[in-house]
């Protein structure tokens, strides 16, 4: 297929629920329009959305079900490059087990093949608007073909792909992302205090360094008055980025996040990369503990628990497909393992203990400290090849922590349910 100026996208629904769309927009940009870690600007972020269905499930006008070897295809306005795509549709409205979405990207005046979108989203968060399936993160293209299969034959209602460019280069002046993207040295941290928790602070880098547009986040902080377990999760955007691609990736999540489903802001207090960073996700988790205020931060990541929960998700996919395993890298477990020890021994967790979890309405819930996104909500997440390794992972913390406590003249706290 030839590469075209004007951007078109092209949808089609086959017979069983197959719905296929095809977007193709501007040409590739120059490399420096690529963000990397370190840069004078911090690039903005762009979203082009593509109606597929309407508020009753139908395809949108011009796209109708069809029988075997009959497709119909319509065609929608869209502009510019983009490095991520994303479906949502309306909250409430879950798909059937059988859905099944694949896609497939255009650049270089060629198409690549085609690859699982995963659909598990958390479809009953309280703060989320709409249910997403989560970013799907490419190199830059010119171009997605969709395909959306379900078992049953119907639809979610306002659907939607979304095309996301977190890599536009802003305007010359007027520019509101202007922060310099700069990464802490390892010096910087945990080194200066002298009780478990200050030796335990890792480097975290902030929301600046990635280059969070604070305008599209809520105003202010959310707080709680602790934190009583922690949740894994993952982020199901891939595992083949590069160490410059996380800020990129960590832009296309947030505006996702907050102009797709509806969040106020980033849902995760934090990110960990498979090269081990970590990355600050919602707005003042690294600055709340026990002696600031807010005490904890109120996050968006595990539907009725949030409150009482910290969430620290792993960027990228880590549930099994036909390709075999996705288990994460041992850099990425040190980073959680890092994060976790360190607002473990803020909030004196045992990682090895329980926690009893509150949600409105229904009867509390005894959960690991450490606990994966399954525990709390029925989803894949974190992945099966990551759950299987919370039990040492949890071994690692509460050893990590120890350690600490006993360099700094503590006992280790002993094991008891948090509430």
């Amino acid at each position: 297929m030839s590469r075209i100026r004007t951007a078109r996208t092209v949808a089609t629904l086959l017979a069983g629920g197959v719905l296929a769309a095809a977007v193709l927009t501007a040409g590739q940009p120059a490399a420096s329009d690529v963000a990397i870690p370190v840069a004078d600007v911090a690039p903005t972020t762009e979203m082009t959305n593509v109606p597929l269905t309407g508020s009753a499930g139908e395809p949108r006008p011009g796209t109708t079900y069809g029988k075997a070897e009959r497709e119909i295809r319509v065609e929608r306005n869209t502009t510019g490059t983009f490095r991520a795509v994303s479906l949502s549709w309306e909250k409430g409205v879950r798909l059937d087990h059988g859905a099944h979405a694949t896609v497939r990207f255009h650049r270089n005046g060629e198409w690549t093949a085609w690859q699982d979108i995963p659909l598990g989203g958390d479809q009953d968060s309280g703060e989320a608007k709409r249910t997403g399936s989560g970013v799907f993160f490419s190199d830059t293209a010119d171009g997605a073909q969709l395909r959306l299969t379900t078992e049953k034959g119907e639809l979610p209602r306002n659907l939607r792909l979304s095309l996301i460019n977190p890599d536009k280069k802003p305007e010359a002046s007027g520019s509101k992302g202007t922060q310099r993207l700069t990464m802490k040295p390892a010096a910087a941290v945990g080194t200066a205090g002298a009780s478990a928790a200050d030796r335990l602070e890792p480097v975290v880098h902030t929301r600046a360094d990635w280059g969070a547009d604070e305008s599209k986040a809520d105003p202010g902080l959310k707080g709680m008055d602790t934190v009583r377990a922690m949740v894994v999760h993952h982020t199901v955007n891939g595992n083949a980025y590069r160490p410059e691609d996380v800020p990129s990736l960590m832009r296309a999540i947030y505006t996702d996040k907050i102009e797709n489903e509806g969040y106020g802001d980033f849902p995760y207090h934090f990110v960990v990369d498979r090269f081990g960073g970590i990355w600050e996700g919602r707005r003042g988790s690294i600055a709340a503990s026990p002696s600031a205020s807010p005490k904890a931060i109120l996050g968006g990541h595990a539907a009725g628990y949030n409150t009482g929960t910290l969430g620290v998700a792993t960027l990228g996919n880590f549930e099994p497909t036909e390709e075999g395993s996705a288990k994460p890298e041992p850099d990425m477990l040190n980073g959680v393992r890092d994060i976790l020890a360190w607002k473990g021994a803020q909030y004196q967790l045992d990682p090895k203990g329980k926690a009893v979890l509150d949600f409105a309405g229904q009867k509390p819930k005894t959960v690991d400290v450490v606990s994966g996104h399954r525990d709390v909500y029925a989803t894949l997440c974190p992945g099966e090849d990551l759950y299987a390794l919370l039990p040492a992972l949890r071994q690692q913390v509460a050893d990590r922590m120890a350690q600490a406590q006993e360099t700094a003249g503590i006992a280790p706290a002993e094991p008891r349910a948090r509430r």
